[in-house]
């Protein structure tokens, strides 16, 4: 099949009419040339006739009740006609050329049954903490390998028959969490191909806070994730935020923190040797920092990555225990199968 003939639907789901989804909007519309068909899924928001009007060809699905952006993109799919399903996030801009691309490596690698981007390295809030998460999520996403293991659906695309027969994304994700994630394991258990391609690269227009950057890597990322690595009992693999790197990081800074604690004085030279081996291990990473936002940025990162991996490591220290010493864990079962339950169009 050629890229003239694979028909794409791009599915964005949305719990707000904000100016950033706005932005996202012109600029898929804006794309050469743009997705076949553009749904736009309204997850709990209240029917606005004029912003609804206003939406030309886009396809509006609304939802009277908010249950999650798993819900909503599954919602999405129901009315959905591409081969392809291509899925984003509605506070990101694409570039013009995001659609096009996603056409052509489908077209060309017909082995692999979805693939996913990167934010780039131009955020659009100036603040720290959005410059910081940002470009720490653009570096490790342009560093992992490109043969991946799971999914992301900021920017991702997914054969519509492989979408099917997986189930879709598991609703039980109620809010923003790694529905895509998890989504992207059960793919590659089962033997498909996902595929990181790292010129595929949106704009993200979200603003951080150091109170919302710590609140969803603690409570919508590590506690998910930790449960989800625990469920399926499976060794880590050395890749994206579970790199060995990441993992002895961790572990250099927690032994920092019991030489200052329960050594009978600051222990000065094992101290600087600890964290020179930390700034060591990630140096790629703060050159990149520098070499972006200059040397005053670096050293805000320096310590926010540091504080990353202190949260983040005792998080999932933490929720390992729990979760497997109060039995919270069980071999997750199949999601059923959604053919019945997707609308006609889906049917092979």
């Amino acid at each position: 099949m050629g890229t003239s003939e694979l028909r794409l639907s791009v599915i964005i789901p949305t719990h707000e009419l904000s100016d950033s989804l706005f932005k996202c909007l012109a600029s898929v519309t804006a794309t050469s040339p743009p997705p076949d068909e553009v749904i736009l899924v309204l997850d709990g928001i209240t029917n606005d006739s004029n912003f609804l009007a206003g939406l030309g060809a886009i396809v509006p699905v609304v939802l009277d009740k908010r249950g999650g952006p798993a819900r909503a993109r599954n919602f999405g799919v129901q009315r959905a006609t591409g081969h392809i399903l291509g899925f984003l996030d509605s506070d990101v801009v694409v570039h013009p050329n995001t659609f096009q691309m996603i056409r052509d490596i489908f077209t060309s690698k017909t082995d692999i049954s979805a693939v996913f981007g990167s934010y780039d390295d131009a955020p659009t809030d100036a603040g720290v903490f959005s410059q910081y998460k940002n470009l720490l999520h653009h570096f490790i996403h342009q560093q992992s390998n490109e043969e991946a293991s799971t999914f992301w659906a900021g920017c991702g695309a997914i054969r519509r028959d492989v979408f099917l027969r997986m189930g879709g994304f598991n609703e039980k994700y109620t809010k923003p969490s790694v529905e895509d994630v998890e989504l992207g394991l059960r793919m590659t258990e089962a033997g498909h191909r996902i595929v990181l391609h790292k010129t595929l690269i949106v704009t993200h227009l979200k603003r951080w806070t150091l109170f919302n950057v710590v609140k969803t890597d603690v409570i919508c990322r590590a506690l998910p994730w930790t449960k989800l690595i625990a469920s399926k009992r499976k060794r880590l693999k050395n890749d994206l935020n579970m790199t060995w790197s990441s993992r002895s990081s961790f572990l250099i800074l927690l032994a920092t923190l019991m030489v200052w604690f329960l050594s009978s004085g600051p222990a000065v030279i094992l101290t600087f040797f600890l964290l020179g081996t930390l700034v060591l291990i990630n140096r790629k990473l703060y050159h990149f920092f520098y070499s972006k936002r200059g040397f005053r940025f670096m050293i805000a990162s320096i310590f926010l990555h540091w504080l990353y991996y202190l949260y983040s490591g005792f998080t999932f220290l933490f929720g390992t225990l729990y979760f497997y010493s109060l039995g919270h864990i069980s071999r997750p079962r199949k999601l059923a199968s959604r053919k019945d339950s997707f609308d006609k169009n889906f049917q092979t």
